[in-house]
Protein backbone atom coordinates (compact mmCIF):
# COMPACT_ATOMS: atom_id res chain seq x y z
CA UNK A 1 0.00 0.00 0.00
CA UNK A 2 3.09 2.38 0.82
CA UNK A 3 4.76 2.16 -2.79
CA UNK A 4 0.88 3.45 -4.29
CA UNK A 5 0.67 6.20 -1.81
CA UNK A 6 4.63 6.97 -3.03
CA UNK A 7 3.72 7.02 -6.48
CA UNK A 8 0.62 8.69 -6.00
CA UNK A 9 2.93 11.39 -4.72
CA UNK A 10 5.71 11.25 -6.85
CA UNK A 11 3.06 11.26 -9.81
CA UNK A 12 1.40 14.81 -8.26
CA UNK A 13 4.94 16.06 -8.28
CA UNK A 14 5.42 15.21 -11.80
CA UNK A 15 2.49 16.79 -12.81
CA UNK A 16 2.85 19.59 -10.62
CA UNK A 17 6.79 20.13 -12.31
CA UNK A 18 5.37 19.71 -15.92
CA UNK A 19 2.43 22.09 -15.35
CA UNK A 20 4.90 24.77 -13.79
CA UNK A 21 7.49 23.89 -16.83
CA UNK A 22 4.96 24.52 -19.46
CA UNK A 23 3.37 27.73 -17.95
CA UNK A 24 6.84 29.06 -18.00
CA UNK A 25 7.82 27.94 -21.28
CA UNK A 26 4.38 29.16 -22.38
CA UNK A 27 5.20 32.52 -20.51
CA UNK A 28 8.60 32.97 -22.39
CA UNK A 29 7.65 32.20 -25.73
CA UNK A 30 3.88 34.44 -25.30
CA UNK A 31 6.72 37.39 -24.29
CA UNK A 32 8.76 37.07 -27.09
CA UNK A 33 6.21 36.54 -30.08
CA UNK A 34 3.84 39.24 -28.14
CA UNK A 35 5.42 41.78 -30.36
CA UNK A 36 5.12 39.56 -33.28
CA UNK A 37 1.16 39.71 -32.66
CA UNK A 38 0.79 43.06 -32.02
CA UNK A 39 2.48 44.00 -35.41
CA UNK A 40 -0.28 41.87 -37.55
CA UNK A 41 -3.51 43.22 -35.43
CA UNK A 42 -2.22 46.90 -35.76
CA UNK A 43 -2.09 46.18 -39.81
CA UNK A 44 -5.46 44.62 -40.20
CA UNK A 45 -6.53 47.33 -38.29
CA UNK A 46 -4.90 50.74 -39.93
CA UNK A 47 -3.72 48.66 -43.19
CA UNK A 48 -0.91 50.53 -45.40
CA UNK A 49 0.31 53.12 -45.72
CA UNK A 50 0.87 54.79 -42.19
CA UNK A 51 -0.23 58.40 -42.32
CA UNK A 52 2.25 61.22 -41.46
CA UNK A 53 0.22 64.27 -41.48
CA UNK A 54 -0.43 65.32 -44.99
CA UNK A 55 2.02 62.40 -46.19
CA UNK A 56 1.95 58.35 -46.60
CA UNK A 57 4.36 56.45 -46.01
CA UNK A 58 4.59 52.25 -46.73
CA UNK A 59 5.03 50.00 -43.41
CA UNK A 60 6.55 46.16 -43.89
CA UNK A 61 4.59 43.97 -42.44
CA UNK A 62 6.33 43.92 -39.20
CA UNK A 63 6.36 47.41 -38.67
CA UNK A 64 3.77 49.52 -36.82
CA UNK A 65 3.18 52.99 -35.46
CA UNK A 66 3.01 54.38 -32.37
CA UNK A 67 2.82 57.71 -30.82
CA UNK A 68 5.12 59.51 -28.71
CA UNK A 69 9.16 58.41 -29.56
CA UNK A 70 9.77 55.65 -27.30
CA UNK A 71 10.36 57.18 -24.26
CA UNK A 72 8.40 58.14 -21.29
CA UNK A 73 7.83 61.87 -22.01
CA UNK A 74 3.76 62.33 -22.89
CA UNK A 75 4.83 66.11 -24.51
CA UNK A 76 6.37 64.43 -27.25
CA UNK A 77 3.04 63.18 -28.08
CA UNK A 78 1.64 66.56 -27.41
CA UNK A 79 4.55 68.14 -30.18
CA UNK A 80 3.79 65.67 -33.09
CA UNK A 81 6.41 63.11 -32.11
CA UNK A 82 5.45 59.61 -33.25
CA UNK A 83 7.56 56.06 -33.96
CA UNK A 84 7.84 53.69 -36.28
CA UNK A 85 8.58 50.93 -34.53
CA UNK A 86 9.93 46.91 -36.17
CA UNK A 87 8.74 44.00 -34.07
CA UNK A 88 11.97 42.16 -32.13
CA UNK A 89 12.34 39.07 -31.01
CA UNK A 90 14.78 40.77 -27.78
CA UNK A 91 12.40 43.28 -26.39
CA UNK A 92 15.40 45.24 -25.74
CA UNK A 93 16.19 46.78 -28.84
CA UNK A 94 13.47 47.31 -31.06
CA UNK A 95 14.56 49.09 -34.39
CA UNK A 96 12.38 52.48 -34.34
CA UNK A 97 12.35 55.20 -36.83
CA UNK A 98 11.23 58.65 -34.90
CA UNK A 99 9.12 61.42 -36.96
CA UNK A 100 8.81 64.48 -35.90
CA UNK A 101 8.36 68.04 -36.71
CA UNK A 102 11.23 69.44 -39.05
CA UNK A 103 12.94 72.61 -37.70
CA UNK A 104 11.51 76.03 -39.42
CA UNK A 105 15.50 76.42 -41.08
CA UNK A 106 15.18 72.95 -42.77
CA UNK A 107 11.30 73.72 -44.08
CA UNK A 108 12.76 76.91 -45.65
CA UNK A 109 16.12 75.40 -46.92
CA UNK A 110 17.07 74.20 -50.37
CA UNK A 111 18.29 71.08 -51.46
CA UNK A 112 21.91 71.79 -51.92
CA UNK A 113 22.12 74.01 -48.28
CA UNK A 114 20.41 71.28 -46.31
CA UNK A 115 23.48 68.87 -47.77
CA UNK A 116 26.14 71.59 -47.34
CA UNK A 117 24.52 71.77 -43.88
CA UNK A 118 24.76 68.06 -43.15
CA UNK A 119 28.15 67.34 -44.68
CA UNK A 120 30.11 70.17 -42.85
CA UNK A 121 28.39 69.02 -39.49
CA UNK A 122 29.89 65.50 -40.50
CA UNK A 123 33.19 66.37 -41.05
CA UNK A 124 33.76 68.36 -37.86
CA UNK A 125 31.69 65.64 -35.61
CA UNK A 126 34.57 63.04 -37.19
CA UNK A 127 37.12 65.38 -36.40
CA UNK A 128 36.65 65.13 -33.08
CA UNK A 129 35.48 61.76 -33.25
CA UNK A 130 36.49 59.28 -29.67
CA UNK A 131 35.82 56.00 -28.68
CA UNK A 132 35.40 54.18 -32.07
CA UNK A 133 32.23 55.94 -33.57
CA UNK A 134 32.00 57.23 -36.90
CA UNK A 135 29.56 60.15 -38.79
CA UNK A 136 29.00 59.72 -42.61
CA UNK A 137 26.24 61.11 -45.32
CA UNK A 138 23.51 58.78 -46.29
CA UNK A 139 21.18 59.71 -49.47
CA UNK A 140 17.80 58.37 -49.42
CA UNK A 141 15.17 59.23 -52.36
CA UNK A 142 11.63 59.18 -52.28
CA UNK A 143 9.49 60.42 -54.84
CA UNK A 144 8.86 64.13 -53.98
CA UNK A 145 11.87 64.58 -51.57
CA UNK A 146 16.00 63.75 -51.23
CA UNK A 147 16.66 62.89 -47.54
CA UNK A 148 20.25 63.82 -45.94
CA UNK A 149 20.91 61.32 -43.10
CA UNK A 150 23.84 61.69 -40.91
CA UNK A 151 24.64 58.45 -39.97
CA UNK A 152 26.09 57.60 -36.68
CA UNK A 153 28.08 54.34 -36.36
CA UNK A 154 28.49 53.13 -32.40
CA UNK A 155 30.96 50.69 -31.02
CA UNK A 156 29.82 47.06 -31.00
CA UNK A 157 27.99 46.53 -27.95
CA UNK A 158 28.18 42.65 -26.93
CA UNK A 159 27.27 41.35 -30.36
CA UNK A 160 25.29 44.24 -32.07
CA UNK A 161 26.54 47.47 -33.54
CA UNK A 162 24.29 50.04 -33.45
CA UNK A 163 23.45 53.09 -35.75
CA UNK A 164 21.33 56.59 -35.85
CA UNK A 165 20.31 58.37 -38.67
CA UNK A 166 19.27 61.45 -38.73
CA UNK A 167 17.35 62.31 -42.05
CA UNK A 168 15.61 65.59 -43.05
CA UNK A 169 15.10 67.05 -46.52
CA UNK A 170 14.53 70.24 -47.91
CA UNK A 171 10.63 71.74 -47.58
CA UNK A 172 9.57 68.79 -45.62
CA UNK A 173 7.68 69.61 -42.41
CA UNK A 174 8.80 66.09 -40.67
CA UNK A 175 12.40 65.12 -40.06
CA UNK A 176 12.96 61.29 -39.51
CA UNK A 177 15.83 59.48 -37.15
CA UNK A 178 16.38 55.95 -37.27
CA UNK A 179 18.17 54.31 -34.09
CA UNK A 180 18.87 50.18 -33.76
CA UNK A 181 20.71 47.06 -34.87
CA UNK A 182 23.29 48.06 -37.88
CA UNK A 183 21.01 44.78 -39.24
CA UNK A 184 17.79 46.40 -39.68
CA UNK A 185 19.39 49.74 -41.25
CA UNK A 186 18.47 49.05 -44.66
CA UNK A 187 15.31 48.17 -44.35
CA UNK A 188 14.59 51.62 -42.30
CA UNK A 189 16.08 53.13 -45.41
CA UNK A 190 13.47 51.49 -47.40
CA UNK A 191 10.91 52.47 -45.49
CA UNK A 192 11.71 56.19 -45.57
CA UNK A 193 12.32 56.25 -49.69
CA UNK A 194 8.49 55.62 -49.64
CA UNK A 195 7.92 58.64 -48.11
CA UNK A 196 5.56 60.76 -50.44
Amino acid sequence: MRSGVKGSARSRKLLLASTVALALFSFLIGVRLRRYAYTIAWHCTHKNPALIGEHRIELPMLWWEEKGSGWNDKSLVERDVFSLVRANASNSLDPRITARPASPWTVDATDQELRKSTEAAIVALNQDSKGGSSHSLVTISSRRFTMYCMRDRFPVVGSIRLVSLDCSAAKMHYSFGYSGPERDEKEAEMILSTFE
